[in-house]
This record gives structure tokens, sequence and C-alpha cells, in this order.
């Protein structure tokens, strides 16, 4: 089981059970975003890749890391 911490929370204080939850609801927000040829999700190492996957995959757009 993962633990959750208080710094995993939206903005309206919705605490997500991990990060690919998070990504999905990153990615809703973003959904403007979707299927463009000129967007690229960049994850950031130490946590952050898992949020970007989420996010390049329901935009289906391409995913790079920045380490």
């Amino acid at each position: 089981m993962t633990t959750v911490r208080r710094s995993s929370t939206d903005r309206s204080g919705r605490v997500f059970r991990d990060r690919r939850e998070a990504g999905r609801g990153l990615a809703d927000l973003l959904g403007g975003y979707r299927g463009r040829e000129n967007v690229l999700v960049l994850g950031l190492a130490r946590g952050g890749i898992p949020v970007a996957w989420e996010v390049a995959a329901a935009l289906g757009v391409p995913l790079d890391a920045f380490i």
C-alpha cells in the first residue's frame, strides 16, 4: 500500500492515491493539448516519470525524460 502524503493534492485539496492517478487528473486539465503535433510531455526524474507517462498516454503525445 502506498502512503499518501500531503503534497499529493490538487488545488481542490483532493488527495491522489498515487502518481498515476495524479497524472490522469492532470491530463484531464490539459485535454486541450490532446493529439497536437507540437506537444511533448517532459517527465522529471525522482517521481515525475509515472505522472508524465499518464499525461502523455491520455493526450496521445510523445514522452521524454529529463534526468
